[in-house]
């Protein structure tokens, strides 16, 4: 799916600056990691993409429509997992997803069955998918949360802290995962630059809601005197903060 974002902007009530400001930039096929600190816009971007929120001013398209006048069509072909998400403790793993994937618009049980199944089996959750998830941990959570954004063929995946609770073993479950990705647009929102270069066709650093660098792993590296995407993104950040000084 290709996805255009054309100068947006967003600022909340009360707020003393934009969350987002004059944001433009592409996203096609395969993984983009979009990188921050706190308060930098990740979020925020990755909320309007789910429709969740509307932006100030700008457009984004998807596949060339409008966002805002094809949201039913956007939905059934989308996945999202938010920061933040909870549960109903008395459901099952499975109940949970069959849910879901009536949401996504996946008819007749056998197919909802068989898009649950392989969800669970991509996070590692097929014999806790028959238990309740009140017994689950901050871990299988975040997993299970995973496994309802991969539900059936989503064209469009947004990922918004998803490592997060992880393990290390589950982190690189994940990354083997998304180095997988065919014929989907993943938009990866993280403060970790962990591993980053192996999945992502390009990397997008937003700085106080201003999108600051977009482009591939391998540009990052070249701004580092050492080679890393560490290093690299800690010299971008710091000639953004030097050029801020100087204003």
């Amino acid at each position: 799916m290709d996805i255009d974002i054309l100068q947006v902007s967003k600022s909340y009530k009360n707020a003393e600056a934009w969350s987002l400001y004059d944001i433009s930039c592409h996203f096609g096929m395969g993984v983009v990691g979009i990188i921050g600190g706190i308060g930098a816009g990740k979020s925020t971007l990755l909320r309007i993409l789910a429709m969740q929120i509307q932006p100030d001013t700008g457009t984004i398209r998807a596949d060339g429509g409008d966002l805002d006048k094809n949201a039913d069509w956007l939905r059934q072909r989308m996945g999202y997992l938010p920061q933040e998400f909870g549960f109903y403790p008395q459901s099952t793993g499975s109940e949970i997803l069959e849910y879901f994937a009536v949401l996504k618009g996946i008819k007749g049980w056998h197919a909802r069955k068989k898009a649950v199944d392989t969800a669970l089996e991509k996070v590692a959750l097929v014999d806790a998918g028959r238990e309740k998830t009140a017994a689950y941990s901050q871990g299988m959570k975040q997993r299970l949360g995973i496994a309802q954004a991969l539900l059936g063929n989503s064209e469009l995946l947004l990922l918004d802290e998803p490592v997060k609770a992880l393990d290390p073993r589950e982190r690189k479950r994940l990354y083997s995962l998304l180095q997988d990705v065919e014929n989907m647009t993943v938009v990866y929102v993280t403060q970790m630059l962990e591993n980053m270069a192996d999945f992502c066709r390009k990397i997008a650093i937003l700085h106080e809601g201003r999108l600051v660098f977009f482009d591939a792993p391998s540009v990052l590296r070249k701004l580092s005197p050492d080679g890393s995407l560490e290093s690299g993104y800690l010299c971008l950040e710091r000639g953004v903060e030097e050029k801020s000084c100087e204003r």
